[in-house]
């Protein structure tokens, strides 16, 4: 009797699996479907294999042979996954409660199918496999502090620990997939809002530099928050703050993770002790789009080479940089910011810093091992970010584990092991 084997099961979602199928026959041909829902949205991948000498399927060791990826891919039913058929343009896999998992449903079917075959298709066995962005051993405190909105994810117990701020971009609002995970290898980790959240301004526009600064102390201050200096990560917008947190306070902001951030103030600008910051201008009319009408936002920013040099954040300032872009990303020039940001660097004699580019990824790099994201609907609009899917999720698992290392060394005042096995000893 076939059968699916997932292990482990539960898993977290940056956990790599290990997925055998057996009691098959040999030689036949099946297809193997991977599908999750989040919220109303659906999202699947599938993929083609011939079963082995032993009546088996391997994932990690056997190529698929067509479907939604081919080659050996371990992973490659959950970072292979694209939206449903009969769904609305441009839809993005996002966890939004990280309280609960993302159920992933593993089906076996009987020959070489495609996507829409498999809607109706019946199949010859199923498992489910539960991945979490958020540990057991991790609590979820929702922040309200003054003007400070967010929520703190943190190991049980008394600490202290490492502390790191996660930010996110322009899509505002309170994302936390990527705390909930940072908490999970043993950080404190703090989703920052700042912007499209509860009671905090709806827009970015002029948001004042002073909120970061307060969120900084108090986070800082918090009794099981290591000494020694914290960490911010930010993505795309939230690399830009990120980086400027980071050269305005250096004195408490020990490392700093920029991914796919610009290194110079846009598209909006902020306030710094009541006085706006010059930034970079946008071009709507050099807004190009795809052949199935996305826009492609990379020409639209003003260049570097033109932009006032008080819109330019001094990154010199900043204590430990991790630098990370995809060459492929066409939402926002990422090379040629990385470039100021690295002959910045160079020319003031800084060397504590890491620059990680990767061929064929784009905008959006976020934690392993969960749907590659090139086109969206963002704003209301279908948004092209760029990057392949393969390429894309190699620089996702590739990044998170530097993310990780990077952390552990220059955050607080010790080495963190991040380890899953080790995490797992404290429940």
């Amino acid at each position: 009797m076939a059968s699916i084997q997932v292990s482990p099961s539960p898993a977290m979602v940056d956990e790599k699996l290990t997925i055998i199928v057996k009691g098959l026959n040999v030689g036949s041909k099946v297809t193997i479907r991977s599908f999750v829902t989040e919220g109303r949205f659906k999202f699947e991948a599938h993929a083609h294999y011939v079963v082995d000498h032993r009546g088996e399927i391997h994932i990690a060791e056997q190529p698929s042979h067509g479907g939604t990826y081919t080659g050996v891919e371990p992973m490659g039913l959950f970072w292979g996954m694209q939206s449903c058929p009969g769904q609305r343009q441009g839809i993005r896999y996002m966890k939004l409660d990280v309280t609960t998992p993302a159920s992933t449903t593993l089906s076996l079917h009987k020959g070489h199918l495609d996507t829409s075959t498999l809607q109706d298709d019946q199949p010859i066995t199923t498992t489910t496999v539960d991945r979490w962005y958020m540990a057991k051993n991790v609590q979820r405190i929702p922040i309200r502090h003054g003007r400070i909105r967010g929520v703190l994810f943190k190991p049980k117990g008394p600490g202290p620990f490492p502390g790191v701020i996660d930010l996110f971009g322009a899509a505002g609002g309170c994302i936390q997939i990527r705390a909930a995970l940072l908490a999970s290898h043993g950080f404190a980790a703090f989703a920052l809002a700042f912007f499209g959240y509860e009671d905090l301004p709806k827009a970015a526009w002029n948001l004042d530099c002073e909120y970061f600064e307060e969120a900084v102390d108090y986070f800082s201050g918090i009794s099981y928050i290591e000494t020694g200096g914290i960490g911010v990560v930010g993505v795309s917008t939230g690399g830009m703050v990120a980086l400027l947190m980071a050269s305005l306070y250096p004195d408490k902001i020990s490392a700093v993770v920029s991914i796919s951030g610009p290194v110079a103030m846009f598209p909006f600008p902020l306030l710094l002790k009541g006085e706006v910051m010059e930034y970079i201008g946008w071009e709507f009319d050099r807004v190009q789009k795809s052949p199935d009408g996305g826009h492609i936002d990379r020409y639209a920013a003003e260049s570097l080479q033109i932009a006032p040099e008080g819109a330019k954040i001094k990154v010199e300032k900043a204590r430990n940089l991790l630098l990370i872009y995809g060459d492929a990303d066409v939402n926002w020039p990422t090379d040629e910011h990385t470039s100021e940001a690295i002959k910045r660097l160079d020319a003031h004699g800084h060397h504590g810093y890491k620059m990680l580019c990767y061929h064929g990824a784009g905008h959006l790099i976020e934690p392993p091992y969960a749907p590659t994201t090139s086109v969206s609907l963002f704003k209301g609009d279908i948004t092209v970010w760029g990057g392949t899917p393969k390429p894309h999720a190699d620089a996702m698992e590739d990044s998170w584990k530097h993310i990780l290392e990077f952390l552990s060394n220059h955050v607080g005042n010790r080495t963190l092991n991040t380890e899953y096995s080790w995490i797992k000893s404290l429940l």
